[in-house]
């Protein structure tokens, strides 16, 4: 019925944390929607982590590294 979400920028880093408050289990079998998830994460040099206990709901952590992108302006070698 509830839930949370951060989200934290750094200079290295975006991290993200989805929590609810579902019944949560401490086994968890990823299906269609968390390999995809983690597909698409891994994708962008991310990193993923689905976590469960039960009773108190199921959270989902992933951060993805900032890179640099340098410009150059011109035509010059």
């Amino acid at each position: 019925t509830e839930c949370q979400i951060k989200i934290q920028v750094t200079d290295m880093v975006v991290e993200a944390m989805i929590n609810d408050n579902g019944k949560g289990s401490s086994e968890i079998s990823p299906g269609f929607g968390l390999k995809h998830m983690r597909e698409r994460v891994i994708e962008h040099g991310g990193r993923i982590v689905f976590e469960g206990m039960p009773d108190t709901g199921f959270i989902v952590k992933a951060s993805f590294p900032l890179k640099e992108i340098r410009w150059q302006i011109g035509g010059g070698q």
